[in-house]
This record gives C-alpha cells, sequence and structure tokens, in this order.
C-alpha cells in the first residue's frame, strides 16, 4: 500500500511537500520518517483486525503525534455502512470536528478493548476528499446510546477529561479532577441502589418492607444523575471543560451530593435497626464480628461533614458485603424474623 500510494503520487510527505522522486526507496530517504513507517504497521494491524483495511485503497498522508494515523482513498459508503456496526459509535461532530481542523468528516469511535495501543477513530468523509483512520491511545467512549440516539457514543466523563489531557498538551492532570469526582459519586450511589434493588427482589414483601423506602431514596437520584452526567459529558468535551464544570453543573451537583448523603445515612439507620431487631450481631460467627467494626466505620464517615466523599472502595465492599450477610441472616437465620 505505501509503494503504491508513493508510485501513484497520491502519497504526500508529513511536511505537505509533494513528492517528485521516481521510487519508493527515494521516498523514504528523504521524506519519510521511521515513526510513520510504525504508525502504518500499527493501524493497518487494527484496521485488518476490525475488517477496514479492505477499503484503504490509496494513503494521502502518514502522520504521528498526539494521535497517530493516516488519511486515505476509499469508497464512502462501505466504510459508513461498516461503522454502523455495534463496535463503533458516533462521536459528537460538533465537538469533535474541531479538534481534527473542521474537516468534513462524520467520526466514529472503535468500542474495541483488545489493543494495548489504543483505540482506532475513523472520518468518514462527509464532503472531503479523502478519509481518516487513526490511533487515540485514550477512548473516552464506553459503548452506544446516548442522548436517546443508538449510534451516540455514551462517554465516561472522566475518560473525555483525561483524553483531553492527552491531546492538549497544555492542560494539567488536575483538569481530571472535577470530573473524577462526580464518577465517584456515582460508584458510591449505584452500589447500595443495586443491592437493595436485588434483595427487594428476593425477598418477600414483609421481609423487603424495611427497605422499600431506603431503595426509594436512591432511586429518586437516578433522574438527577441522569440530567448531571448528560451535562457533565457535553461540557468534557471542551477543551476548557474542567473549568466551565465548577460552575455550570454546581447546582445539579449540590442537589446530588445532598440526596446521595440523605439516603447514605438512612440506609445506615435501617441497617442497624434490621441487625438490632433479627440479633444479627450476636450470632457469634466471625462474620458479625468484622460486620460490626465495619457498620460502625460506615456510620461515622457517612455522618461527618464529609459524606459520601469519605468513603472508599473497600468501605463500600465491607458495607455491600455485610449488607447480603445480613439479609440472608434476616430470612433464614436461626433468630431471623
Amino acid at each position: 500500500m505505501l509503494a503504491l500510494s508513493v508510485l501513484d503520487h497520491s502519497l504526500i510527505a508529513p511536511d505537505s511537500r509533494d513528492f517528485k522522486g521516481a521510487t519508493l526507496w527515494e521516498f523514504l530517504d528523504d521524506y519519510f520518517p521511521c515513526s510513520g513507517i510504525q504508525t502504518l504497521v500499527e493501524v493497518h494491524r487494527e484496521a485488518k483486525r476490525l475488517g477496514l483495511w479492505a477499503w484503504v485503497n490509496r494513503l494521502h498522508t502518514v502522520y504521528a503525534g498526539s494521535s497517530w494515523g493516516f488519511e486515505f482513498y476509499g469508497p464512502t459508503d462501505a466504510l459508513q455502512d461498516r461503522m454502523g456496526h455495534k463496535d463503533f459509535c458516533h462521536d459528537i461532530d460538533r465537538f469533535v470536528r474541531p479538534e481534527h481542523g473542521n474537516t468534513q468528516h462524520k467520526w466514529w469511535r472503535s468500542l474495541s478493548r483488545k489493543n494495548p495501543v489504543g483505540s482506532l477513530h475513523v472520518g468518514v468523509s462527509d464532503g472531503a476528499p479523502y478519509h481518516n483512520m487513526h490511533f487515540d491511545t485514550l477512548n473516552p467512549a464506553i459503548g452506544r446510546l446516548a442522548f436517546g440516539l443508538s449510534e451516540t457514543c455514551n462517554y465516561s466523563a472522566v475518560l473525555v477529561a483525561a483524553h483531553n489531557v492527552d491531546i492538549h498538551t497544555d492542560l494539567a492532570l488536575s483538569a481530571v479532577s472535577p470530573f473524577l469526582f462526580i464518577e465517584s459519586l456515582n460508584y458510591v450511589a449505584k452500589r447500595p441502589l443495586e443491592a437493595l434493588r436485588n434483595s427487594i427482589a428476593l425477598s418477600s414483601a414483609a421481609a423487603a418492607a424495611p427497605w422499600q423506602p431506603v431503595f426509594q431514596k436512591f432511586d429518586d437520584l437516578t433522574p438527577i444523575r441522569s440530567r448531571l452526567m448528560d451535562a457533565t459529558t457535553l461540557i468534557s468535551v471542551l477543551p476548557d471543560g474542567y473549568v466551565r464544570i465548577k460552575t455550570e453543573v454546581a447546582g445539579e451537583l449540590d442537589t446530588y451530593q445532598r440526596g446521595l448523603n440523605d439516603a447514605l445515612r438512612a440506609w445506615t439507620t435501617a441497617v442497624e435497626a434490621q441487625a438490632a431487631r433479627t440479633a444479627y450481631f450476636q450470632n457469634g460467627t466471625a462474620d458479625a464480628r468484622t460486620d460490626a467494626k465495619a457498620l460502625a466505620d460506615f456510620h461515622k464517615k457517612v455522618n461527618s461533614s464529609k459524606g459520601a466523599t469519605s468513603l472508599s472502595g473497600f468501605d463500600m465492599d465491607r458495607m455491600i458485603g455485610f449488607f447480603d450477610r445480613l439479609c440472608s441472616w434476616s430470612t433464614t437465620g436461626a433468630n431471623g424474623q
């Protein structure tokens, strides 16, 4: 492909000089860096694995930088059809196009996680004379179905912010922090919600009754979280998003955080009451002694001024494990009621 592109004069040098020589070796010696060869090798391997290489007819440019890949000529309709498969998602063009020189392309991201180098970002011509295919070392997309559109990328706000740091070398890693904070709140909110949902689904009406009001508190956060994440995702794709997020979602974030703290405290109180009602801590097991310590630590943290933000993954694991054992004891234990 490289030789054909050079000899057909479709490939220009990385500095946009037209090649006037007669042989591939003249081009490689005078115009083409070693990084270009490595770029071709890596992108070719991934494009072939994903079934895209067959539509690379000729190369236009090869480049390496914060992202690295090539521009190429090929059939637009066939490429567009391939992008419609579920292993690709459609980027939000109005945000992505400015990052790529506002060229006339529709941008798609590979959802494959199998390549340690990165993930392919494909620009299918939307009026441009050529297509684009390159690696991004950080892929901010985690799936499809965002904003009610079946093909649109569903982004992780943290990964989007990290991707911006990756491609904008003037940004500090601290630019990711506001997005990471929101993701950590989501983690803390989702764990009890799922545990409560599972317990209620597997329990009788009487056994589930103590947990219904607590489940409702967590479930009431779902629409708030959805609005917050939609807004956060849209902001995170902007180069100055790490600045704008501090003011543009402040009100929704405060509502979410206060509601989460209230739900966590209600869950802790309900667990304490259920443990006392069923004499769980008197069952004499090692788990019961460990769980008593876990509950005391959790109670202290969620009732502190920091609330949810003081919790670690270890705290959540211990509390969820205790909750599952408590629910089992309440149903089948010797003192269960």
